[in-house]
């Protein structure tokens, strides 16, 4: 079973035993597509509040009396919360390339393409490892991710990915220092798009020139 805390400043709230399905149907798709959350007789933003999942047995009706029900969760369970919002980003990514939208809740195309990009971004970052990624990698990833995408679409996502891993310095794209001396040059701001924008990020996977992903 799952355990929740919602805060959003002044207010706090928690839920007991959920089950998976009423988990990511109530509360995980909603707050990973960014929509609000109505729990509690309160609307809950994702962008101002913050969640903490935790998994662990049932709590009895009888534990959960006088505000004592959180700390039996904390005690008995585990913390969760990035593993099942990886979970839901996945799934939901799923179901907008294989155009399942009876998967979802409707929303806009923006926020279909927000999800498929920070799904991605999730899965680059794990693929980086202690491991440079080159360009080409990452595009590839994405294809083998996304088979049903046309590889143009491919490409457009896998440059957002890597455009915001780097601009929220989770990542940074480096190119190999040139063939006549010099040093590697990390990339941002206005060089990072004129990078990703160029043939050769995307077709070099070694040597002078070559843009790789990195671990900050």
């Amino acid at each position: 079973m799952f355990h929740i805390e919602l805060r959003q400043a002044p207010h706090s709230l928690h839920r007991f035993n959920l089950d998976q399905r009423e988990l990511e149907a109530t509360v995980l798709a909603p707050w990973v597509r960014g929509t609000h959350i109505e729990i509690g007789e309160r609307v809950w933003d994702p962008s101002t509040a913050s969640i903490l999942v935790l998994e662990g047995p049932e709590i009895p009706i009888g534990r959960l009396t006088m505000g004592r029900g959180w700390a039996v969760a904390q005690r008995e369970g585990t913390e969760v919360t990035a593993q099942v919002i990886a979970a839901v980003r996945r799934e939901l990514a799923d179901a907008i390339v294989d155009g399942a939208p009876e998967q979802i809740a409707p929303a806009s195309a923006t926020a279909d393409a927000a999800v498929l990009t920070d799904a991605l971004g999730l899965e680059l970052l794990r693929n980086i490892g202690d491991t440079p990624t080159s360009l080409p990698a990452a595009w590839r990833i994405a294809a083998q991710r996304h088979p049903r995408l046309p590889i143009g679409a491919a490409l457009d996502l896998t440059r957002g990915a890597v455009a915001s891993l780097v601009r929220s310095r989770l990542a940074r794209l480096v190119r190999l220092a040139p063939a006549d001396g010099g040093e590697a040059v990390d990339l941002d701001g206005s060089a990072l798009d004129d990078a990703l924008a160029t043939i050769d990020a995307w077709t070099l996977e070694s040597g002078p020139g070559a843009l790789f992903l990195r671990r900050p």
